[in-house]
């Protein structure tokens, strides 16, 4: 499939995918943002927030602690049906 689109298109796929190594899984930063030892640079604040989320996917996890694990078994969000 990729080799099917424009030189154009797979140069950009190309360049987003290495952009993409550059992130940080955990923040989202880039190394080079960040400086380097000798002269470090903080280009952001931290600040936290409670994603509603994530906290209801870490209460169904912890109500399932005492079920024997599945390999491949997730939890997951989807819409409540009312």
């Amino acid at each position: 499939m990729f080799a099917s689109w424009s030189d154009q298109d797979q140069g950009k796929a190309l360049a987003w995918q290495i952009e993409q190594r550059e992130l940080c899984q955990h923040c989202g930063g880039k190394a080079w943002e960040f400086g380097t030892e000798d002269k470090p640079l903080t280009p952001y604040e931290a600040d936290g927030y409670k994603c509603g989320g994530c906290e209801a996917i870490a209460v169904e996890k912890d109500r399932r602690k005492d079920e024997p694990e599945s390999p491949g078994v997730r939890v997951v969000l989807y819409p409540k049906k009312d």
